[in-house]
């Protein structure tokens, strides 16, 4: 199950009362709560805890190129988190359980 979120936010200083980065997290949280709630509601379940942390970790994306490496970790992302749940490490080698 995924535990985290990772995407790329361009934000346009140029534009005339442009939201900040503050600003689209919080909508973005505002957002996917109220859905997770009515999907709750609707599938009659029980949930109770946080959904979302606090805070949120922020990167600037300086050119083209450090742009793709991040596209590309992000695509990989799902693929390192189902091996490490398997118990496979990204080099291949594999979790003591001990």
């Amino acid at each position: 199950m995924p535990d985290h979120v990772h995407f790329i936010v361009w934000l346009d200083d140029s534009v005339e009362n442009a939201p900040t980065l503050g600003d689209v997290m919080k909508a973005y949280k505002s957002l996917t709560t109220v859905a997770w709630l009515r999907h709750i509601k609707t599938a009659g379940l029980e949930c109770s805890g946080k959904f979302w942390q606090s805070r949120y970790f922020d990167r600037v994306i300086r050119d083209t190129q450090e742009l793709e490496q991040i596209r590309q970790y992000i695509r990989g992302n799902p693929s390192r988190s189902r091996a490490s749940n398997a118990g496979v490490m990204e080099d291949g080698t594999t979790k003591d359980r001990g």
